[in-house]
């Protein structure tokens, strides 16, 4: 059973809904999945990775809080690191509550306490708010100090490795998102090619012609023009536009017999004799035109041989700044190069600094016992305990000078290194200063070879252009006697006017008798 023209076209866009379904379907599967890993970096790892560093960044802090309260001497100090260490104990209740996280908080609970308890006291004893030996202490907060660092720094690793491969999961699921819908949009436009072809070629076959065509043909017909050609594809006799053609050799043979040598033949000898005449005359005019077109040829000839000059120079211009570019490069890595030697030099002094700091508190904790041995020993150790108190106040204001020292030495790397990322910088943008001259001079270099074609092709059309101006001239002699010609044949056409006077023709059939030339052949269509 046929199928209709109609249902043939609705069906292309059914089956695309069905695919494009069937695609939209696993790609909101993939993306499912997707969502859960990313929900996963949300809730679990970022946060992890978050509270890890903030943690070692509080730990460092209350660490700097009972450095400065033992070599500042300022009480106001231990109140602060008490402050922080209740800000720290909540953060460790936070990571705790993650899923997953409760024995590493219950781990680092303890070893924060293992060295808070130890370095308040050893604080306290050295600004003299409590008494006792701080030497069992001191060791105790710097095993625990140490341990507490490993572990947050074992934590901030495994943190960052949790979280790059959540990350990298949640990027494949997204990518099969995305393979999924680009493999529904293939098989969809694959599926309407094949399908669309297939009903374009039915229904074709079944037309034999594009309508716009057809309905040219039949509107030919229609005004008496039965000399336009139909053509027909290889095989074709069952098509809408074959039954066409036989209706159109059936009126042609007809009419053919009932207007056999019309008085049509005479108008039309006229009309063609006048048209001679007007054509005679436009013939001369194309070949004034043909010869002002070969002047303006030679203008254009030299015109694009001077832009192919232009064009050589303007690639040396290229060449020459691609030099220039590439030697301030050079320059630019040069400035890079001494700027890391900058750096490193800084971070050294920054070194040295540090271990100036560490003698300094040393040096504090070892007078602060002078003294308060000085203090047992009664009037004999008396002097001693003045100098005690003068080495701590030098050991204090080292201490201080060091820690500013390390300050100004910190802007500095700081600085340093926001020099070389600029430095940096500007030498990837005169890399890509390099690369775009290159380009350009390869352009250049394909506009001048353009040219030098363009030059040559312009010099054959302008022998081209001298070649039909001979033959228009040649033509406009064939046109006169063509003229003269179809004078003679419309004198001839009389008698067969005479001839076939007899037949009575209606006005729509009139028309033909006065044409004075046949329409164009329309042209079929390709498919």
């Amino acid at each position: 059973m046929a199928v209709g023209v109609r249902k043939q076209i609705w069906s292309l866009p059914a089956i695309a809904v069905l695919i494009f379904g069937v695609g939209i379907a696993a790609g909101i599967g993939f993306a499912s999945n997707a969502l859960k890993h990313v929900e996963h970096v949300a809730v679990v790892d970022y946060p992890r990775l978050e509270g890890v560093k903030a943690l070692s960044s509080e730990v460092s802090r209350i660490t700097d809080d009972f450095n400065a309260a033992v070599a500042e001497g300022e009480k106001k100090k231990l109140e602060d690191a008490a402050e922080r260490a209740k800000t720290i104990r909540a953060m460790i209740d936070k990571l705790g509550a993650l899923p997953g996280q409760s024995a590493f908080a219950a781990r680092v609970s303890g070893l924060f306490d293992a060295y808070y308890d130890p370095a308040s006291k050893v604080a306290r004893v050295m600004l003299g708010v409590d008494k006792g030996d701080t030497k069992v202490a001191i060791e105790a907060m710097q095993v625990s100090i140490r341990k507490l660092n490993d572990e947050l720094d074992a934590a901030t690793k495994e943190a960052n490795a949790g979280f790059g491969a959540s990350l990298d999961n949640a990027r494949s699921e997204i990518q099969r998102v995305l393979a999924a819908m680009i493999g529904a949009s293939v098989l969809v436009v694959l599926v309407l090619v094949i399908v669309s072809r297939l009903i374009v070629r039915r229904i074709w076959q079944q037309l034999g012609c594009e309508p716009e065509y057809a309905t040219r043909i039949v509107k030919e017909i229609a005004r008496g023009n039965l000399a336009s050609p139909i053509r027909l594809a290889p095989g074709d006799k069952d098509s809408q536009l074959a039954a066409l053609k036989g209706m159109q050799e059936s009126l042609t043979g007809l009419i053919a017999e009932i207007r056999h040598s019309t008085g049509s033949v005479r108008e039309s000898t006229r009309e063609i004799a006048k048209g001679m005449t007007e054509l005679s005359s436009r013939t001369e005019q194309q070949a004034t035109s043909l010869e002002e077109t070969a002047s303006t040829m030679e203008e254009l000839t030299a015109t694009v041989r001077q832009n192919a000059q232009h064009a050589l120079k303007a690639r040396d211009l290229a060449r020459a700044s691609t030099e220039v570019a590439t030697r301030g490069g050079d320059a630019v890595q040069g400035v890079v190069t001494t700027m890391d030697e900058i750096n490193a030099g800084a971070s050294e002094i920054a070194n040295i600094v540090t271990v100036i700091d560490g003698i300094a508190f040393q040096t504090n904790i070892l007078a602060l016992n002078a003294a308060v041995e000085a203090s047992r020993a009664g009037e004999q150790g008396r002097g001693f305990a003045v100098v005690a108190s003068e080495v701590r106040s030098l050991a204090q204001r080292s201490a201080a000078s060091a820690k500013e020292v390390k300050t100004l030495i910190q802007l500095a790397v700081e600085k340093v290194g926001a020099g070389r990322k600029q430095v940096a910088e500007a030498g990837a943008t005169i890399t890509q200063v390099v690369e775009s001259i290159n380009q350009v001079s390869g352009v250049v270099g394909e506009i001048s070879a353009a040219s030098v074609e363009q030059s040559t092709g312009i010099t054959e059309i302008g022998r081209a252009v001298t070649q039909i101006e001979g033959v228009t001239h040649h033509n406009a002699a064939l046109v006169e006697e063509t003229s003269a010609a179809a004078q003679s044949m419309s004198e001839q056409a009389r008698g067969l006017e005479e001839a076939v006077s007899v037949f009575q023709l209606g006005d729509a059939q009139r028309g033909p008798a006065r044409v004075a030339a046949p329409r164009p052949a329309a042209k079929l269509p390709r498919k």
